[in-house]
C-alpha cells in the first residue's frame, strides 16, 4: 500500500509539473517558443551525427581518459581540485566529475573524489555560514524540498543522532549538490560535526557513478562483442536506477511526514516565502 501511495504521489507530482510547464509555455512569446521547439530537433541532429561518428567519438573519449590517467599525481590533483571547486554554489558538474572518475581511475578513484567531496562541501558550508548567510538563504529557496529539510533540521530539541540520520538522508537524496551545501549553512542549529560526519558516512554512494563510469569505459574498449557491450550497458544503467529508486521512496515518505507537521522554524529564521 505504501509503495502504491508513493507511485501515485509521483504520478500526481509529474502531472502537476506538466501542467505548470504547459501554462508556462503558452505564456511565452513566439521566438522563445520556436527556440524551445528547436532544442529536440538539435538533439536529434546531434544524435544522428554521434551515431555516424560513434567509433571516432569512442576512441577520442578513450584517448582523453588514457591521457588523464597518464598524468599520474598531477591528474589526481587536478580531479581533486575540480571536485572541490564544484562544491561551491551555484557551480555545477559534480555528477560529470563522478562519472569521469570511474572512467579514468575505476574504483581506485573513490578515495580521490570522496576526500575532495568532504573537503569541498565542508569549505562551502563554513564559507556560506560565516560570510555568505544571505546567499545560503537564497540557495535554500532554490529548491522546495531543501526548505523542508532545513525546517526539520532546525530543531534545537532534536537529539544529536536524529539530526545525524536526517542529514545522512539529505546527502543520499537526489538534491543539487552545490546548492545543498549552501542551503544547509542557513541552519544555525546544524552542528558542523553532523554535517561533516554525515557527508563522510554517505560517501560510499559515490561507488554508483564510479561504477557507471567504469562500465562506460569497458564498453569503449576494442574487441568487445555487441553482446558484451549490451551486458555492460545494462549493468551501467540498472545499478544507478535501482539506487535512485530506493532513495526516492525513502525520501518521498520522509518528506510527506515532515510536510504533515506545522513547522515554524522558517518564520523564526526569516526564511518564509515573500
Amino acid at each position: 500500500m505504501n509503495l502504491r501511495q508513493d507511485l501515485t504521489g509521483a504520478w500526481e507530482t509529474a502531472q502537476t509539473y506538466l501542467a505548470n510547464a504547459r501554462d508556462w509555455f503558452t505564456q511565452l512569446v513566439l521566438w522563445k517558443k520556436l527556440l524551445i521547439l528547436a532544442i529536440p530537433v538539435a538533439y536529434i541532429i546531434v544524435h544522428i551525427l554521434a551515431s555516424r561518428y560513434y567509433s571516432g567519438l569512442v576512441h577520442k573519449m578513450v584517448e582523453v581518459a588514457d591521457r588523464w590517467a597518464s598524468w599520474g599525481l598531477h591528474g589526481k590533483l587536478l580531479l581533486f581540485m575540480l571536485v572541490v571547486t564544484v562544491s561551491f554554489p551555484p557551480v555545477i558538474g559534480y555528477s560529470a566529475l563522478s562519472l569521469l572518475t570511474g572512467m579514468v581511475y575505476g574504483f581506485a578513484g573513490w578515495p580521490i573524489i570522496a576526500s575532495a567531496t568532504l573537503l569541498g562541501s565542508t569549505l562551502s558550508f563554513l564559507l556560506c555560514r560565516r560570510w555568505l548567510q544571505p546567499y545560503a538563504v537564497w540557495c535554500m529557496h532554490r529548491n522546495v524540498k531543501l526548505k523542508v529539510f532545513v525546517s526539520a533540521l532546525n530543531d534545537e530539541k532534536a537529539p544529536y543522532w536524529q539530526n545525524f540520520g536526517l542529514m545522512c538522508l539529505v546527502r543520499l537524496c537526489p538534491l543539487p549538490y552545490s546548492l545543498s551545501n549552501g542551503a544547509l549553512a542557513a541552519i544555525p542549529t546544524l552542528e558542523p560535526s553532523i554535517y561533516v560526519g554525515a557527508t563522510a558516512a554517505t560517501s560510499p554512494k559515490l561507488f554508483v557513478p564510479i561504477f557507471s563510469g567504469y562500465q562506460l569505459r569497458k564498453m569503449m574498449q576494442d574487441g568487445r562483442s555487441p553482446g558484451m557491450q549490451t551486458v555492460d550497458f545494462l549493468g551501467m544503467v540498472i545499478a544507478p536506477l535501482s539506487f535512485v529508486a530506493v532513495i526516492y521512496v525513502i525520501y518521498n515518505r520522509v518528506s510527506r511526514k515532515l510536510e504533515s507537521h506545522e513547522i515554524d522554524e522558517l518564520s523564526n529564521l526569516g526564511l518564509e516565502d515573500a
